[in-house]
């Protein structure tokens, strides 16, 4: 057998509609952690999800694949078979006439399944793209959008309404990257990178390009923070609203062994734009997403308190900080921070708030703001483990997911958020 990672991820999906406090649910069939390996979740604006994994078998893993109603999440079913070896993504289309999508990878190559005429059917991928690993993908109007590469390269991989796949490089050139990261808007399929040029030293600067599927062609390389601005900067955050609107933000390496920056670059990128423009810096530990119709939004801890702000662009500046959660320290831990934010297609906020109660796992909090604004939710615990959640949307549903260490439950679990 194969040598493995001992983590797993675990996935939690939040639909705003649910009435009820968030409970973990089983999403698996029947098996112990012995008969798992890797898991994938995702979810469309048809209320769908998605749950794929790996089934432990004597030499390469069953990959398999449940789609089904987002109201059945907590209803395991085994899945289809898609082939055998390890998981990398699954995305699923928002249409009925949409493709959905497993990228693997058989021996030592990535493969892509897709979802046609009632079957999963494996596709091969351009050559160049074979040893690279999927960083994020997309299905929208009958595309199948991947970016493929590592932390230095990046290759948009589109396969088009004819079937046919055709591979866009990153242009070379420029400074040494590192820390690339990748997204891929869920409507337009437009894909944003951003990456570090020039190491860790001080003349080390935020670069970005992006591509439109329809195009297929990549932007310019341009700098989204100039050489000398932060010390150590990485790309913090970059996030993309279905239409295709992005922001990032630029933070110090948490492995910069000299004082980290106390503000953080924000740059928003439009839809229909190429240019990005530079936004008021904020503090640090923010985590930014994009509103449906294009406003830019952050949320951070300030001290005991969680808070939430939006650009206005009339003003050209932030507005004023909500508190969504205010929480003192006391003798069940402390706040530490925003583990990450979203925006779902309505307008609704949700952010993970993250609690430490001391020895052993931390406590995970979503907290919801209406699409119409405040008064925001009261924090509802879903979870108590370790690992850090990354949000996901899909029309009005949001995912929560994080890899889970091993003295936890061991499984893939879910919960749905009120």
């Amino acid at each position: 057998m194969p040598c493995r990672v001992a983590s797993v991820l675990i996935v939690l999906l939040a639909t705003l509609a649910s009435a009820t406090p968030a409970a973990a649910e089983r999403i698996l069939p029947p098996g112990g952690e012995a008969s798992f390996g890797e898991a994938r979740v995702d979810v469309n604006a048809a209320g769908r999800v998605a749950v794929a994994y790996e089934r432990i078998r004597r030499g390469p893993d069953a990959i398999r694949v449940s789609v089904r109603s987002a109201a059945r999440l907590g209803t395991p079913a085994e899945g289809r078979l898609v082939g055998r070896g390890a998981l990398r993504l699954v995305r699923l289309g928002d249409r009925p006439a949409d493709p959905h999508v497993v990228v693997w990878r058989r021996g030592g190559q990535l493969v892509a399944s897709v979802w046609r005429r009632g079957a999963w059917r494996a596709e091969s991928l351009p050559a160049a793209v074979r040893r690279g690993d999927a960083l994020d993908g997309a299905v929208t109007r009958g595309r199948v959008v991947l970016v493929v590469g590592g932390s230095r390269d990046a290759v948009a991989v589109v396969r088009g309404p004819s079937g046919r796949w055709r591979a866009h490089p990153l242009p070379v050139g420029g400074a040494p990257r590192s820390g690339l990261v990748a997204a891929v808007a869920r409507g337009s399929g437009r894909v944003v990178v951003a990456w570090t040029a020039g190491g860790t030293g001080p003349g080390a600067a935020v670069w970005a390009a992006h591509l439109a599927p329809e195009t297929a062609v990549w932007t310019t390389p341009v700098p989204l923070m100039a050489g000398g601005t932060i010390a150590a900067p990485i790309v913090g955050d970059l996030s993309l609203n279905a239409r295709g609107d992005a922001v990032a933000s630029v933070n110090t390496s948490p492995r910069f062994s000299g004082p980290a920056s106390r503000t953080v670059p924000i740059r928003f990128l439009p839809y229909d734009a190429d240019a990005w423009t530079s936004l008021p810096d904020l503090g640090t530990g923010r985590q930014v997403a994009v509103t449906p119709a294009g406003v830019p939004v952050a949320a951070w801890l300030a001290t005991t308190q969680l808070l939430f702000a939006a650009y206005d662009p009339a003003s050209e500046s932030w507005g004023p900080p909500e508190v969504a959660w205010d929480r003192p320290d006391d003798d069940f831990g402390y706040l530490y921070g925003a583990g990450d934010l979203a925006v779902d297609a309505d307008g609704r906020v949700v952010v993970v708030a993250g609690v430490d109660p001391g020895p052993g796992p931390d406590d995970h909090f979503f907290v919801v703001r209406p699409a119409g604004g405040p008064p925001w939710s009261r924090p509802d615990r879903f979870a108590s483990l370790y690992g850090s959640p990354a949000l996901q949307v899909g029309g009005s549903l949001v995912i929560a997911s994080w890899l889970e260490d091993p003295s936890g439950s061991g499984l893939p679990e879910a919960a749905l958020a009120p």
